[in-house]
């Protein structure tokens, strides 16, 4: 008789799959690590390009796409500090922005 419970096999199959997996996420953190090393410094050449290089122009422009999510950031932050505060949220009643 053998010592492994009887199906062994197929369960380490399907859950180890050969080093198909092993490879996938190999391949995944490889990719991410080389992505987020490259991705940054090619940004950066574009818009040092869009600016000729000018450091207050690319500040200004820097200011102006990033007002959107500031002001999402700041309605949000709002919101957390009333309802910690425990006044009103949304129209008077509380619970009612969620």
């Amino acid at each position: 008789m053998s010592a492994e419970p009887a199906g062994s096999d197929g369960r380490k199959r399907i859950l180890f799959g050969g080093g198909a997996p092993a490879a996938l996420v190999v391949a995944h953190f490889v990719a991410h690590f080389v992505l987020a090393a490259t991705i940054p410094r090619w940004w950066s050449q574009r818009v040092g390009a869009a600016v000729d290089g000018r450091l207050a122009t690319g500040l200004l422009l820097a200011l102006l796409l990033a007002l959107p999510s500031l002001w999402t950031l700041s309605v949000v932050g709002g919101r957390v500090a009333r309802r910690v505060a425990g006044g009103p949220v949304a129209g008077g009643r509380r619970g009612a922005g969620a």
